[in-house]
């Protein structure tokens, strides 16, 4: 069945159906990516500031060789326990001090370097710089964005739930709709089906109160009713003349006949 050939409650109610969850799909989708863009460019940025202000801390350690303060410094991030990881390269890039997050910690020397290398870390690279400019070493941040994945599939989730939630709401909307649209349109519908069958009584047994597009069909057909009901009347009773006009000229005619009948015979 085509989609023109169906009913006027099946069109509203898939039309009402397909816009509204597009809408809402749209706005979801657009709302993600935008709050997902915003959410890991402060992410980034955050986490930027973070490095620069440890590396800013080690630059004594670095200036006078004291990778042991600088180690101690590097402790201090133990507190975000997405960083899995701090180095701090001296200038001539060889390992200066170095920080493991516990679940770094724990894995075997040789694979910690290709567990951050094969895992999905954000790396933060920066050079520390003295304040005449002079680079005296740099610092690199491994943080963890497994958990930031997790977030985005959740945020997917969440949209499918309300894809799911913005469908049945249009069809809540549909059948909520249907009364106050499709039903009026099914009333004028059957009063045409009526008054096509001679009952001019149909809008004394059916009234539409409204005062929109519907309104003012209901009563054109109101107007259209009555004029075709006077019509009616009028031709009936023109029929009815004309019937009693023809019966009448038949008898002066049988009258008439009857009279040169009788003269035909008195004249034979």
């Amino acid at each position: 069945m085509r989609f023109c050939d169906t009913s006027i409650k099946r069109k509203l109610t898939l039309i009402l159906m397909a816009t509204s969850t597009f809408a809402v799909l749209v706005a979801c989708i657009l709302f993600y990516y935008l709050v997902v863009q915003h959410f890991e460019r402060a992410y980034r940025k955050d986490l930027s500031t973070l490095t620069s202000i440890v590396g800013s801390n080690c630059q004594v350690a670095l200036a006078f060789n004291v990778p042991e303060d600088a180690t101690r410094l590097l402790a201090s991030v133990k507190g975000r326990k997405s960083i899995m990881a701090v180095r701090i390269y001296d200038k001539d890039k060889r390992i200066f001090a170095i920080y493991n997050n516990a679940k770094l910690a724990a894995l075997p020397i040789s694979s910690r370097e290709k567990f951050l290398k094969k895992s999905n870390f954000l790396e933060i690279s920066q050079d520390i710089v003295l304040d005449d400019g002079v680079k005296i070493g740099s610092i690199s941040v491994y943080d963890d964005l497994r958990d930031i994945e997790y977030s985005k599939r959740k945020g997917l989730y969440i949209l499918a739930a309300t894809s799911i939630f913005s469908l049945l709401f249009a069809f809540f909307l549909a059948s909520f709709l249907k009364d106050i649209i499709y039903k009026p349109i099914s009333i004028l519908t059957e009063a045409v089906k009526r008054l096509a069958a001679d009952d001019f009584t149909v809008t004394q047994s059916i009234t539409i109160n409204s005062h929109d597009e519907i309104g003012v069909l209901f009563k054109a057909f109101t107007e259209m009713s009555d004029r075709l009901q006077e019509s009616y009347i009028k031709l009936k009773s023109h029929s009815q003349n004309l019937e009693k006009e023809v019966d009448e000229r038949t008898m002066e005619l049988s009258k008439a006949l009857d009279k040169l009948t009788r003269s035909q015979q008195q004249l034979v």
